[in-house]
């Protein structure tokens, strides 16, 4: 006699393979009954939407699955699941399913009905194929397939028109089918650890991870029309690598490329400047012959700052090593923690392949331990004792790099296939560079349709990571010259950037623009000058980008920027009075690094140089105020960097800590693959100790109220919400509220109520925070930059998920889809808004129009923040969709600063910048309790 639907299955009608343990047995019994009990819930109470079952030891899905057909939400991550019962297609509401972590080898093809799908997750389980009906699933924005054994996609994959982010990670695809290039949509694409497809990663850009953690994406369109462009138009092995040769200065860097490339020695050859560049045609190697471009950095501490834009993972470092004031091993961690910081592949986890040279060993024997430094740095190669001036050592340095060129994982990159057409582009563009340093992007466009190269965007990004030509262009608003000199030559940039941070130096940081056509001469140190006034400004911006000077002064162009690196040693006055102020009225952090990375502190003050103090400042710190806060960040030792936050109102000392370390971890994440350890200052039991702000997050996140802090006398207790509370609160650290992400965390089948989860939820998650988008004129680019650090402020508070702007827009994105795209899905808009700012004809159109659009929808919240005295009632009141309005009164929106003041009209300055804020952060807190809490139903 069959069973009831609510008792438990006759066991034996289930064959031993689906269940190989009694514990498997007992998990699809509990499954069954958790579905079944949510059924009659539907019927007696009210529809159930979401389930999870995950981590719930199940090796198959029971069939009355298909039952709960107003689903919206199911979680199956974490199971054992081979396969899908075709009820599965029953559930036609369905939005969301999550089947991570399991060992599905096949979908069924009753996946094609749930066509309200729009996330779906399938990373980590075993699928070879997809079937051909995932293309009935019209609605799907998210498609995870992260770590499969995917050799191949269906055509009718073209059909997801709808789909945004896409992750085939991890996978054998060793095709794509040309109907991808359907998927318009797509704002996402990661295809990285798919071999076959022979994608370089300057292509294939940040994996999905580093996006997530702040990353751009490589715009799709261009990964996709690179691998197309190969199938189609065929390749030819590039055949080209980067040697960079680092060093302290003196080491003999000059004389060994000297004697690598011509076999020459010039016992008085003068120091580099910066960064010479020289091609080497290398015939000796293996797999045939290799042009090897070769950079020569300075090896200055001046300019070491600098270096972290032109290094890279595709690259073979040689470190050059004396025994020079017998500081081997030291020069030796310096540098390789530099080369390991930037030089990193992030897919790979695997530092870049260095050789060791230990030059000038006729002279003296350099003292290494070989052994312990490739324990710690086990990217290091080989080692090879030279001396430039007998020659001695050169050929077996030569042999050495040849034969790293022929290792494969080097290999893979300098071997790999380019498209044909690109390489007659890369050709003709190293002709020009020949006769003169830049090209206008039209000029480069020209050059992309004369050699049948379909997307000039694509070919400058991938020509800019490469490192052939930079490209720090692709702006279609901006009008000035960033945006019409897009393509140049790499020696062009390096030389005048280096010069002119070695002008600074002698000048106490400062730059002025009368002088600049003086430092850009022919004569400034034998390299070739730049005649045209517009680039010298054209530099400065460049310069302003790298973070290494900013502008002083409301005016642009300025009439002279300040280069922290050129700054002097020496502390001002008054800093000593920071360490005297005891633990309790000081909030302080401590970051410790293997090395201080180059230009750390001075890229922090270019960060936060509108809260500097004046005269505080020099080449290993400096002073910030806010709100009457005060905080000094500066370089204590070769290793640490800390910050002392002061001031009598908490609040204001809080936020101010919290700024700085939002920047300082902002700078870490930047630099990548750095060991850092954060530690804050406080005092347990009447001694003051460091203790590990992880350990600190972590604690507060399991719900431990105190942390363990060893002292002299023992370990005491601390409280973990009290201490971090001195740089952030509890509201800021949270992330926002998500269904999956609590279902996940909390184990919801241990929760018997939609209360209890909800409260689960709020402890450990936040609610959504305002997303923001910043529409402003390039000319009010540094008051932009301003606002910033307020809104860094209103993010420790925990008002402010994100702030975008188009200076997030990396080169090769579609400009104008990027910035519609997060139009659409901000929050608040804000309109720093001036004279410039008005008679913008792209912002009127493409950002002003849409948002105000938003704003009278109620989708979204508009702020005009006024720069400075202009018509922009009027102009507003007159511009669609305010001019259609009906009644008058409604075309006015209230700007800030109030009662017709403007950021200008303030001095200090700061004063409009504080009232900006207060209202900022009551206009962000009633977004932030108008958007929806997820709700989580039983």
């Amino acid at each position: 006699m069959p069973a009831s639907e609510n008792s438990p299955p006759n066991w034996k009608e289930y064959p031993e393979t689906v269940f190989p343990s009694e514990e498997a047995r007992a998990a699809y019994q509990k499954a069954r009954e958790e579905i079944l009990a949510a059924v009659e819930n539907s019927q007696v109470w009210k529809p159930v939407t979401s389930l999870s079952l995950s981590r719930s030891g199940l090796v198959a899905l029971p069939p009355e699955i298909g039952r709960l057909t107003t689903l919206v939400r199911l979680d199956l991550s974490g199971n054992q699941l081979t396969a899908l019962p075709p009820e599965i297609g029953q559930l036609t509401s369905l939005s969301e399913l999550n089947l991570d972590g399991n060992k599905i080898t096949v979908l069924p093809p009753e996946i094609g009905r749930l066509t309200a799908l729009t996330r779906l997750f399938l990373d980590r389980n075993q699928l070879a194929s997809l079937p051909p009906q995932i293309g009935q699933l019209l609605t799907l924005s998210q498609l995870s397939l992260y770590r499969n054994q995917l050799t191949t996609l269906p055509p009718e994959i073209g059909l997801l028109t709808a789909l945004t982010g896409l992750s085939l990670y991890g996978n054998q695809l060793e095709k794509l089918p040309p109907e991808m290039g359907q998927l318009r949509s797509l704002t996402g694409l990661d295809l990285h650890e798919n071999p076959k497809l022979h994608l370089p990663i300057e292509v294939l850009g940040p994996t999905w991870q580093d996006v997530i953690d702040g990353a751009q994406p490589a715009a799709p369109h261009a990964i996709l029309e690179h691998y197309f462009a190969r199938i189609y138009q065929g390749d030819r092995p590039l055949n080209e690598a980067r040697l960079v040769l680092v060093g302290r200065g003196g080491a003999g860097k000059t004389s060994m490329v000297q004697r690598l490339v011509l076999d020459k020695f010039n016992p008085q050859e003068d120091s580099t400047a910066g960064i010479a560049l020289s091609d080497w045609k290398l015939r000796d190697c293996a797999g045939g012959p290799v042009t090897v471009h070769v950079w020569d950095f300075a090896g200055q501490v001046i300019t070491h700052s600098m270096h972290r834009y032109f290094l890279s993972h595709r690259t073979v470092y040689v470190l050059v090593l004396t025994a020079r004031e017998d500081s081997a091993e030291e020069d030796a961690e310096y540098w390789l923690r530099l080369i390991q910081s930037y030089g990193t592949d992030a897919a790979a986890g695997a530092g870049p392949p260095v050789l060791v040279a230990l030059n000038k060993s006729d002279a003296a024997a350099v003292k290494l331990d070989r052994g312990a430094l490739r324990e710690r740095f086990p990217f290091i190669v080989g080692f090879v004792e030279t001396d430039c001036a007998s020659g001695r050592g050169i050929a077996e340095l030569r042999r050495a790099f040849c034969d790293v060129l022929e290792r494969e994982e080097v290999k893979k990159w300098v071997r790999e296939g380019y498209p044909a057409q690109w390489w007659q582009l890369k050709e003709r563009l190293y002709k020009e560079q020949q006769a003169r340093p830049h090209l206008t992007y039209a000029e480069f466009a020209k050059l992309c349709t004369e050699c049948g190269v379909p997307d000039a965007r694509q070919a400058g990004v991938s020509l800019h990571t490469m490192g052939l030509a930079l490209n720090y262009g692709l702006d279609s608003r901006w009008k000035e010259v960033l945006a019409d000199t897009t393509v140049l030559s790499p020696s062009w940039v390096t030389h005048h950037c280096y010069n002119l941070i070695r002008h600074a130096e002698t000048h106490a940081g400062l730059l002025y623009r009368a002088e600049l056509e003086s430092m850009l001469s022919p004569d400034r140190g034998g390299v070739k000058g730049e005649p045209d006034p517009a680039l010298h400004l054209y530099l400065m911006r460049l310069m302003e980008r790298f973070e290494a000077a900013y502008p002083l002064g409301d005016d642009w162009p300025p009439a002279q920027w300040l280069v922290p690196l050129g700054l002097p040693d020496s502390q001002p006055a008054g800093v000593e009075t920071f360490r005297y102020v005891p633990v309790p009225d000081a909030a302080r952090l401590r970051y410790t690094y293997p090395s201080v990375p180059p230009g750390l502190v001075a890229q922090f003050i270019v960060r936060t140089h509108p809260l500097v103090e004046a005269g505080m400042q020099w080449a290993k710190g400096a002073v910030l105020s806010l709100n009457g806060a005060r905080a000094l960040v500066r370089a204590i030792s070769k290793t640490k960097v800390e910050v002392t936050a002061v001031g009598e109102n908490k609040d204001a000392r809080r936020d101010l800590a919290g700024l700085c370390r939002e920047n300082l971890l902002t700078l870490h994440q930047q630099i990548g693959g750095m060991e850092v350890k954060e530690t804050t200052e406080v005092e347990a039991d009447g001694e003051v100790v460091w203790v590990s702000v992880n350990t600190l997050v972590k604690d507060e996140e399991k719900g431990k109220d105190q942390t363990a802090v060893a002292t002299e006398e023992g370990s005491v207790m601390v409280g973990t919400e009290k201490e971090l509370d001195e740089f952030g609160t509890k509201e800021g650290r949270l992330v926002e509220a998500s269904f999956m992400d609590g279902v996940r965390l909390a184990g919801s089948k241990e929760i018997i109520s939609e209360e209890d989860l909800e409260n689960w939820i709020r402890r450990h998650r936040s609610k959504p925070k305002p997303r923001l988008f910043i529409s402003y004129s390039h000319k009010d680019e540094r008051l932009r930059k301003t606002l910033e650090l307020y809104l860094d402020v209103l993010k420790i508070q925990g008002l402010v998920h994100n702030v975008w702007h188009d200076r997030r827009i990396q080169p090769g994105i579609d400009w104008d889809a990027e910035i519609a795209r997060e139009l659409t899905e901000a929050n608040v808009v804000l309109l720093l808004v001036s004279t410039a700012f008005l008679a913008s004809d792209y912002i009127q159109t493409e950002e002003l129009r849409p948002a105000l659009d938003r704003h009278l929808a109620k989708e979204a919240r508009v702020v005009p923040i006024i720069l400075e005295r202009c018509s922009w009632v009027d102009t507003f009141a007159a511009v669609p969709p305010l001019c259609e309005l009906s009644k008058p009164e409604r075309r006015v929106i209230q700007g800030i600063p109030r009662d017709g003041k403007t950021i200008r009209s303030f001095s200090p300055q700061s004063d409009g910048w504080h009232v900006v804020a207060e209202e900022l952060k009551s206009v962000l807190t009633t977004v932030k309790g108008g958007l929806n809490q997820p709700r989580v139903p039983t």
